[in-house]
Order: C-alpha cells, then structure tokens, then sequence
C-alpha cells in the first residue's frame, strides 16, 4: 500500500506497483541509448525521404506499408523512453537534489527544444517551405513547421512535465497511472466540445492540442502525454528492478501493459476491422495518428515496447560504452542536437526542387551519414571534456 494514498485500483495486483526505497540516479543504460539512436534515424530517414522525394515516387504496396509502419513507431518510442528519463533522472534527482535542480534542467530542456523549432523555422522560411507572411503564425503555433513540428511538443511536455515530476516523489507511482486515466476519460469527452472548424486560423492551434479537427499528423500534445506517463510507469519498474540486480525492462508491468495493449488493439480492429486498422497507421495519411485515434497508440507503443525489449537482449544492461560499436549509437546520446540540426538541413532544402528516385536516394543516405558523423563527433568531444579533471 502506497504511504498516504486509499487503495488504488489493482493492476494485476496492488504489489506491482509498490514504492521502493529512494535509490540514486540509475548508470546510463546502453540499450536506451540504442533504442533511442535508432528511434532517431528511422525519423530522420522518414523525413528525409520525403524532402528528397524518394517516398512520393514509391508507389502504394505492401513493402512501402510495413516502413511506414516502422517510421511511425519512431515517434512514440521518442515519447515513451522520455516518460522514462523522466522517471529514472530526472525523478531520482528530484529525490536525491530537490526541486529546484530539477526545474531548472527542465526548463533549460524545453528552453533548448524551443530553439530547435526555432532554427527549424528559420530554415523552412529560408527555403521557401515557411513565407514571410507565415512566420508569425508557425512562431505562434497557428501553422506547422515542416519536420521540425514535434519539437514543439517537446517544449511544452518539458515544462508541464516539471510539476508532474515535482509530484511523483510524494504522491507515489500511481500518479502517472492516474494521470493516464484522466487523459483518456478527458479525450472521450472532447468530440462532445465546439472546436473551430478546419478553415479557421485557430484549427491547427486546437489540433496540434487537442487532435480537434485533426490537422497535425503528430497526434496532439493531450493524447501523446498519456505515452510520456506510461514511460515513467515503466520507468518506474526499471528503476526498482535495477536497484535488485533485475533484468531492468521486464517484469509484471511490462507483461501487464503489453497484454493490455493487445486487448485494446484486438477491440479495436473488432469494431473497425482489420484493413481498416492496417490502412490507418501504414498508410502515408496517417489517418489513425492524425485524429490521434486510440489504436494508434496502442500499436505505436507495443511497437515500442518491443523496439526497446530487443535492443535489451542485444545490449543488456551490463554492456559497456566500448562494446556497443554501432556507428550510429552516438544519436541517442545527443538525440536533441542531431535531431533539431537534422531537420533544420532537411528545412533548408528547397520545396520545388527536382529529384530523380537515385539522386534522392543518394542524398537521403549522404545525409544520414552526415548527422551520424555529427553525433559522434560531439560524443567525442563530450567524452574529452569528462575526462579532463576538474
């Protein structure tokens, strides 16, 4: 039983969820670094593809559905292994340095999402992608910014996260799950609201919100929370099975959430049917994401999960920085600078240029290369500056 709290409802029993003693921050685990870097370059690859006009030349087929499958699991794996950075770092230092440590980081983070908008807006107006009359309205979030848009959500998940992780140290575990619950019950009640219709100035503003109408393909900053929260949930579980030597990304939450989410994706395609599940998240549309419809998070976040399981089994936690060779890795431990400055080269490209499929194809591949290079090269620089003594 929680210390201070009533009984919670269980899930799959009470005990799953029971608060541990204050341990440090946890080591940084290799196989978030990998899950992340690799979240980072199927989303930049799926931007790139775009700009570079490769993906519009690929015609509608069954290999193009399953990578746009694997491109739209990026994102919430973005989302989840947030909600557990915020559990395991920024959470335990809550606990061990106070409150105002832990603003202030978050505050600069979402200080430094904003500015990655910001360089991402400039180069889209710089191109051509954002015109002058426009920029205005992209500062004041009534227009998307092309790739650069999630950056936005970050920003704000930043600082409405500082409370939430302000909280959790005296309100205990349950509050992400009940924070979850409440987005949920919230967002059955949303279509029930007057909403602007889709040719007011204000649409894209209540969209990018709330998914009402549902004009931005990331979801809306309400639904995707609800991510965040699972991903201190299961932070939450790696932290305590970490601190007993245990496997960290397992065990009965894990079980439990992954089983919940086949349940609901099961329902879902009960009550829509199955092509129509399938053609709402592979298809380019992202029709499923875009009304931030409940079987897509379902699908991303087991997608997710998964994503996050096999690069455990591949780098467990005990693996060392120097084992893990992959030469992109580096991305997920700098994912805020090569993904703002990714997008920001992907803005600068002109909107109306030609591409032939293998020039595109070219560019798309040079340009990976390039960022990988820009991460590693910052990797290295941050690892000279750690082992200069103080």
């Amino acid at each position: 039983m929680l210390s201070g709290m009533p009984p919670a409802p269980a899930l799959h029993g009470a005990a799953i969820l029971q608060q541990p003693a204050r341990v440090s921050v946890a080591p940084r685990l290799l196989f978030i670094d990998v899950a992340r870097a690799l979240a980072i370059l199927g989303a930049l690859t799926a931007h790139a593809v775009a700009v570079f006009s490769v993906w519009p030349s690929v015609p509608p087929n069954t290999i193009k559905a399953l990578a746009n499958a694997l491109f739209f699991t990026c994102t919430p794996t973005f989302f989840l292994l947030f909600g557990v950075m915020l559990e395991v770092v920024y959470v335990s230092r809550c606990e061990r340095d106070g409150a105002a440590s832990v603003s202030r980081r978050l505050a600069l983070r979402a200080v430094q999402c904003a500015a990655g908008l910001a360089l991402g807006m400039v180069c889209a107006w710089l191109s051509g992608r954002i015109l002058t009359a426009q920029l205005g309205a992209a500062l004041l979030g009534m227009i998307d910014t092309p790739n650069s848009g999630i950056l936005r959500f970050y920003a704000i998940a930043m600082l409405l996260s500082i409370p939430v992780v302000l909280l959790r140290p005296r309100l205990g575990p349950w509050l992400p799950v009940a924070l979850i619950t409440v987005i949920w019950l919230v967002a059955a009640a949303l279509p029930w609201l007057p909403w602007p219709d889709a040719t007011s100035r204000w649409a894209f503003l209540t969209g990018f919100l709330f998914a009402h109408p549902p004009l931005w393909p990331g979801g809306s900053v309400w639904h995707n929370l609800s991510v965040v929260f699972l991903g201190m949930v299961l932070g939450y579980q790696l932290r305590q099975r970490l601190a007993r030597g245990l496997t960290p990304f397992g065990g009965p939450v894990v079980v439990v959430v992954a089983l919940a989410g086949l349940v609901g994706v099961a329902l879902c395609i009960g009550h829509m049917g199955f092509s129509e599940v399938a053609h709402g998240y592979c298809s380019t549309g992202r029709q499923l994401r875009s009304a931030a419809h409940p079987a897509y998070f379902l699908i991303s976040t087991l997608c997710a999960m998964v994503l996050i399981a096999l690069a455990q089994q591949v780098y467990p936690s005990a693996t060392t920085r120097e084992q893990v060779r992959l030469p992109f890795v580096a991305l997920g431990r700098h994912s805020l600078l090569t993904f703002a400055l990714g997008n920001a080269l992907l803005n600068l490209y002109p909107p109306k240029m030609p591409t032939r499929l293998w020039a595109g194809v070219a560019a798309t591949v040079l340009f990976l290369v390039a960022i990988c290079a820009l991460a590693q090269w910052s990797d290295d620089r941050s690892a000279r500056r750690r082992a200069v003594p103080a």
